[in-house]
């Protein structure tokens, strides 16, 4: 992989990631903000199942888009059944996180086969 391209890489999981996370925390706690968060992940699953043939680096930035998305998901379903603040804020911190999780994958990956 091209250094240019593990720096954008770097570059969405550690910044992009938990930016786009933070912003669908602070969204409106409703329904629809969860319906679209729901929708946002299938979408780039379909996107990721469709470009995964033609450009592999497309599909691997739609599926990190999914996995923040869900990771959102989840920490908003926590969050809606939580009161508690200290564990809140933890899961804040889990959330934020688990959206630079895929970092680690693709670095481990790059390195074992280099």
């Amino acid at each position: 992989m091209r250094t240019d391209a593990l720096i954008l890489a770097y570059g969405l999981c550690f910044l992009a990631g938990p930016l786009i996370f933070l912003m669908a925390l602070r969204a409106d706690p409703g329904r629809s903000t969860a319906l679209a968060l729901g929708i946002l992940v299938l979408a780039a699953l379909v996107l990721a199942a469709r470009l995964q043939s033609t450009t592999p680096a497309a599909a691997l930035a739609a599926l990190w888009l999914a996995w923040v998305g869900t990771v959102a998901l989840l920490a908003r379903a926590a969050r809606a059944r939580l009161t508690d603040p200290r564990t809140r804020r933890w899961g804040l911190v889990a959330g934020l996180l688990a959206t630079t999780v895929p970092w680690f994958g693709l670095a481990t990956a790059l390195w074992m086969t280099a």
